[in-house]
């Protein structure tokens, strides 16, 4: 295995969304649960976290971020991610700080086309806009 670039590492690096936040159960130990109860799969996680405090406005728990110790492990994830679409949980990729503003720059026109009733949706930064991606 050769050097690690800073892309592969920010590659390995995902949000876990619906998990009761626990006192009692860390994080580590927690996402490896998770993975094992609903996925089927051990896999060697580097850290995990809480993304914020535990108490947001918004009332749900904040999500919890984990890096995984290979891309392969996380490629492995995502294929079975699909086993989730019937429970409250969800895995998304981690977005780099220009992802993000690209992402928060194009929101106003996700909702304008949301509300018009077009199947609009992000994949990463871009916007996909009734299965065809539109440039903004």
């Amino acid at each position: 295995m050769g050097v690690w670039t800073k892309f592969d590492f920010l590659s390995t690096i995902f949000h876990i969304r619906g998990l009761e936040d626990s006192t009692t159960v860390d994080c580590l130990k927690q996402a490896d649960e998770f993975f094992q109860n609903h996925l089927n799969l051990k896999i060697p996680i580097l850290q995990s976290f809480r993304l914020g405090s535990t108490l947001t406005t918004t009332g749900r728990t904040p999500p919890l971020l984990v890096t995984l110790s290979s891309l392969p492990a996380k490629l492995e994830i995502f294929k079975r991610c699909k086993r989730l679409s019937a429970t409250k949980f969800s895995i998304q990729d981690d977005l780099s700080i220009e992802e993000r503003r690209e992402r928060n720059r194009k929101l106003p026109i996700y909702k304008q086309l949301k509300s018009q009733n077009n199947h609009v949706r992000f994949r990463g930064a871009e916007l996909y806009v009734n299965g065809k991606i539109r440039i903004c």
